[in-house]
């Protein structure tokens, strides 16, 4: 339910968000943040094999990975002692491709460590940019299915290493903090987003899916390449499990929304019909933009809005549904509200059940501990596509 501030804007009421870590502790998010301080993860892997491979980071590794096993103790995370061996880049291969480099670094890990490593944590040279990551990501995770977390420490401290260990934990399955999502029927969560490649390089869709009803904390993906310059996904029929759907599309602009209803909707539609042609399905399809100039002020005062404002009349669109939402705390300049078109909608959501839908999902993003400012699958959609073009411009 949305209520009035003495600026004027409307902000989401945040005493019916609560977030759930380990041992069932409940988190009550405030300012939009939250942190792992006397507390553990929700769901904790346990890290049995794993390796580390150093391509020259400045920082003391010895040190870093004591201190990152001993944060992990206090996050309920066991994390086992890596390979008795630091894997060192030779000092000779530095001035080699960067392809050659990763694929070296593998190479030589295969051969000495026994089994395979279910991580491997690297350090890479350069914090931003480094040439490194995208022949890495290709050489460990897509061409040898490995879980790798890249790192460039400067300043490590006890906030820098669990920020490292909610991305391990992540992309090993488990789950960070919880959020339920309140349905009484099995309701599954769909993103999509396209990712345009330059003239030499393919296009790439990116799908993301909730798992784990009434869960909206995990998610899973499919990447394809596609045709260039194409504003729709190609081919986007693929069975699915039997749940009720809601989607979230992205990167669409308005000339394309009836594209989005009539093409990919109706391939939904199609892959349930082709399970059970008794299945009728109830979608609601939003569209999510963030490419706008809308900004949002507070009266008489400096600071950005505050969290969880939202805006669903007055500047909206007089005949379709749409809404701005202030979801993240914004630290650095002006805060830019993401802008969601509710484009179909079969369950007949009410204006304050959309907003607090909306809102919501800015915080069960995995690798993060504060609100984001786009929902979560979104956020999944955009990072697997810029993961996926640097693999694939290797």
């Amino acid at each position: 339910m949305t209520h009035e501030k003495k600026s004027g804007l409307p902000s989401l009421d945040y005493s019916s968000l609560q977030l759930t870590v380990g041992n069932a502790v409940v988190v009550f998010p405030r300012n939009g943040t939250w942190n792992f301080n006397d507390k553990t993860l929700e769901n904790p892997v346990e890290v049995k094999h794993w390796a580390i491979a150093n391509f020259s980071a400045s920082c003391d590794v010895n040190s870093l990975v004591k201190d990152l096993i001993k944060c992990g103790e206090r996050k309920g995370m066991n994390i086992d002692e890596p390979w008795d061996q630091i894997f060192e880049e030779d000092p000779e291969n530095r001035c080699l491709a960067a392809p050659v480099r990763a694929q070296k670094m593998i190479e030589m890990i295969r051969k000495r460590v026994p089994f395979v490593p279910q991580s491997i944590l690297c350090f890479l040279p350069e914090r931003k940019n480094s040439d490194l990551y995208g022949p890495w990501k290709k050489s460990v995770l897509a061409d040898s299915g490995i879980v790798t977390q890249c790192i460039a420490p400067t300043r490590v401290n006890d906030q820098y290493l669990t920020n490292v260990q909610l991305k391990i934990n992540a992309k090993l399955g488990g789950k960070n903090s919880l959020l339920l999502l309140i349905s009484k029927i099995p309701t599954i969560i769909l993103d999509m987003y396209i990712s345009y490649g330059s003239s030499d390089h393919a296009d790439v869709s990116f799908v993301v899916n909730s798992m784990e009803w009434p869960q909206i904390s995990r998610y899973r993906a499919s990447v394809r390449t596609q045709s260039p310059k194409v504003e729709m996904i190609d081919s986007l029929f693929k069975p699915v499990d039997k749940e009720d759907e809601g989607m979230v599309r992205d990167g669409v602009s308005e000339s394309h929304f009836s594209q989005v209803l009539n093409n990919e909707l109706e391939q939904i539609r199609e892959a349930c019909k082709f399970l059970d042609d008794k299945w009728n399905s109830k979608f609601v399809v939003i569209i999510a933009q963030k490419n706008h100039h809308t900004r949002f002020f507070l009266a008489n005062s400096p600071d950005n809005v505050p969290p969880g404002t939202v805006i669903g009349s007055n500047i909206c669109h007089p005949k379709s549904n749409d809404l701005y939402m202030c979801a993240h705390a914004g630290k650095i300049r002006t805060t830019r509200p993401s802008q969601y078109h509710v484009l179909y909608d079969e369950f007949g959501f009410s204006a304050d059940d959309m907003q607090e839908l909306v809102h919501s999902f800015s915080y069960v993003y995995q690798r993060s501990t504060i609100a984001i400012s786009i929902v979560a699958p979104i956020y999944y959609a955009h990072f697997g596509s810029f993961s996926s073009c640097t693999v694939l411009e290797v």
